[in-house]
């Protein structure tokens, strides 16, 4: 025989809500947005949520927004800053600036503000864990 009750019952609704509203948040959470005539998906910080979807166009348009013109040089710390996340090495500013590509000072020139954030967000993938 089932102990199935009311309060029972009550609990399953709340957590029917729970999902769903979750699932609405996640929807939200989700958007879309377009760069280079590429429709791209992004968080809710704006970094992209599929690295395939990156093209050195879509990262020009990125670099725009975010008020930076992209050189070689640019391009060069790109692909190393893809590369290591997708080999799931972590980034950090230490380690780019021992990347020999740039030094920190360089790095820090190079993407004003916040180099990390911007790098990483330029190039397409996640933001980093050690940002905040």
């Amino acid at each position: 025989m089932s102990s199935f009750n009311n309060d029972n019952h009550d609990n399953l609704i709340t957590m029917t809500t729970l999902i769903n509203t979750n699932q609405i948040l996640n929807i939200i959470i989700m958007a879309e947005k377009t760069y280079a005539g590429v429709s791209v998906g992004v968080n809710e910080e704006g970094y992209m949520t599929d690295a395939s979807q990156w093209t050195k166009e879509v990262g020009a348009a990125i670099a725009t927004d975010e008020g930076i013109e992209l050189t070689d040089k640019h391009y060069e710390l790109i692909e190393f800053v893809r590369t290591k996340v997708g080999n799931g090495e972590t980034l950090t500013i230490r380690g780019i600036g021992k990347s020999g590509i740039v030094n920190a000072k360089e790095f820090y020139a190079m993407f004003p503000g916040a180099p990390l954030k911007k790098a990483t967000k330029i190039s397409g993938v996640p933001k980093p864990s050690s940002c905040i």
